[in-house]
């Protein structure tokens, strides 16, 4: 990464732990997924095979 992060006034990970949310995140360019009850996200397109797993394994167990 080459510094934009230090450039931005402001990320939305800060705001949204501003606003009283719990913000997860992985490494840069790895899979990394999350779920919080019917809601699930992943970081990146790297993450698109584990957040497919996690929704099938919730269908399976019903």
């Amino acid at each position: 990464m080459s510094g934009t992060a230090e450039n931005a006034p402001r990320l939305p990970a800060s705001r949204l732990r501003e606003a009283g949310a719990r913000h997860e995140q992985g490494n840069p360019y790895q899979p990394f997924t999350v779920q919080d009850g019917n809601l699930f996200t992943g970081r990146n397109p790297a993450s698109r095979a584990p957040v497919a797993d996690a929704v099938n394994d919730a269908l399976a167990a019903g």
